[in-house]
Formats: structure tokens, sequence, C-alpha cells
């Protein structure tokens, strides 16, 4: 899969780059940032920098949290972090600028 970024006004490609192997389900911009966002999808997520015309690309750390099967769904607190929803009823939520885990609610669908 490959992730393209667009300027909708100018109608040009600004950058593109080899996304993730797996399916993507979604992506987000930060709200808090232009220039940043958030894909995410089958046993992935993935915290992206555009930086002119170059796409950085970094995957978001589980650490000691297992690895979902799918991350399902994707919203920000009132800070602007991301909180990602998987298919076992985790929800994480991320600090962005070191991509770890600084909270998590385990096993909500039970």
């Amino acid at each position: 899969h490959t992730i393209y970024v667009y300027d909708w006004k100018k109608k040009s490609q600004i950058a593109c780059q080899k996304g993730h192997q797996d399916p993507v389900l979604g992506a987000e911009f930060l709200p808090t940032c232009n220039n940043k966002f958030v894909t995410y999808g089958k046993g992935h997520i993935i915290f992206w920098e555009l930086e002119g015309h170059k796409l950085v690309k970094k995957s978001g750390l589980f650490e000691k949290h297992a690895k979902p099967r799918f991350i399902t769904s994707l919203a920000f607190n009132a800070k602007g972090e991301p909180i990602s929803g998987d298919s076992n009823g985790n929800l994480y939520l991320w600090n962005p600028n070191e991509r770890k885990i600084s909270k998590a609610k385990m096993g909500l669908h039970e």
C-alpha cells in the first residue's frame, strides 16, 4: 500500500511513500499539527510526518502490550493525543512524539 499526500487547492501531489504491507483501515491528521498524521490497520499504527516533499514513517511501539490483530478506530482527546481502539477491545492513548502507549484500558468488550 502506498500513502499519497495531495495539495487539493493546487491539485498536485506533495509526497508519496510506501505504507504498510497489510491493509490500512484509516488515516487521520493530528488536530494540533497539519504536517503529522496517523495510519492504522491490520497489526499496525504508523506515525507520519510531512517534511517538505518527503514523508517520514515511524511505527508505533507496543512495547509490553500485545500487538493487536487489527486497530479498528482512532480518535483524539482534548490535547490532540491519539486514542486507538483494537479488535481485542483495548483502548490505547498514544504519545505521538515518542510513538509509545502512555495509558491502556484492556478488554473493554467484556
